[in-house]
């Protein structure tokens, strides 16, 4: 049986957990494993009809499943602190008077409380760009330091619109209703949301077939309440007649090139996109390890290492996401 984690209630108490978008709301399934490679399974469409079949007959033979196995080994997200007896001890903390006030054992866990906030939110938004990755390229591109790899589910569903949003003769309405219906007579899945980026909902609102349909009053959001939605995300109204509210979305992170040594920013959505998916897909967690403790089962394990000879302390949180989609054929991205 894996170890049971000490510090994990504890870690949940006190760390805090910034809100998402596509990981609260597409992948709200949340799975830890006891191992690292992990059996991931996804479907491609599932509208078979049971079959009528005579008294005489026992049953009717029905194809195989569509499900697809594949195995992956969860990728391993590592942010690391190293603080030296100095900084822990005597080093003014951050927000700390000039007079001090702390003693050294409170400037400690503030430092280390601090460092494990810092990286909460970015594995937070490493999860948060994975699962963008799973939902718009069906891939997740591994790429760090010591490691390079990448996990695939097929071929992204990407539908060009006949006329493009902004032009004579576009039909943002007519686009949506036929991904909506192409969906439901390949999956029977509907979609909760339609997420637009920015520049996509510019060109869809601003299209004079579409005011007649976008109700920006009459709709209770239900799960989706528009206070908690996160930084980013804007809710826009509901379709109708299909009752699915629009929520428009952009994020970046920012990264280090591995040519340039030099920070970048990127935007996480794609330009001009429309994304229509499911919101049954899960995030699995692969295991840590610990030579003492063995294995470690949970969304984020805490480290702490004393190096006495180098007189310092590292904090490290591992995680091992890896979102897995439920149907590839759910998830269609239209641009626009």
């Amino acid at each position: 049986m894996p170890a049971i984690i000490e510090f994990l209630q504890a870690y949940d108490a006190s760390v805090v957990k910034p809100k998402t978008f596509f990981k609260d709301i597409y992948f709200s399934d949340r799975q830890p494993k006891e191992t690292q490679k992990l059996e991931i399974e996804y479907r491609k469409g599932g509208t078979l009809i049971a079959p009528f079949v005579s008294e005489l007959i026992p049953g009717t033979e029905m194809p195989k499943s569509t499900h697809q196995s594949k195995y992956y080994t969860a990728p391993k997200v590592a942010p690391k602190k190293t603080f030296t007896a100095q900084e822990l001890y005597l080093q003014k903390a951050f927000g700390e008077t000039i007079y001090g006030g702390m003693s050294p054992d409170e400037r400690k866990a503030k430092l280390i409380a601090d460092a494990l906030n810092t990286f909460e939110a970015q594995i937070t938004r490493r999860e948060e760009l994975m699962c963008i990755q799973t939902l718009y390229n069906s891939e997740i591109i591994v790429k760090g330091e010591g490691v390079e790899d990448k996990i695939t589910y097929g071929t992204p569903n990407r539908i060009p619109v006949a006329t493009a949003w902004g032009t004579t003769g576009a039909n943002p309405i007519e686009d949506i209703n036929a991904v909506l219906e192409d969906i439901a007579s390949k999956t029977d899945l509907r979609p909760p949301v339609i997420m637009m980026d920015p520049v996509a909902f510019n060109l869809f609102i601003n299209d004079p077939k579409v005011k007649d349909f976008l109700d920006i009053r009459n709709f209770h959001m239900g799960t989706i309440d528009p206070k908690e939605l996160p930084s980013g995300a804007i809710y826009r109204g509901v379709l109708a007649p299909y009752n699915i509210p629009i929520v428009t979305y952009q994020t970046q992170y920012t990264e280090i090139d591995p040519v340039t040594n030099i920070l970048k920013t990127v935007k996480m959505i794609p330009e001009k996109t429309v994304l229509f998916a499911p919101n049954n897909n899960k995030l699995l967690y692969g295991s840590a390890a610990d030579i003492e403790k063995g294995i470690l089962v949970g969304e984020r394990i805490v480290f702490e290492n004393i190096d006495r000879k180098a007189n310092t302390q590292e904090v490290i949180t591992e995680s091992r996401p890896l979102p897995v989609p439920f149907d590839i054929d759910a998830i269609q991205i239209m641009e626009v």
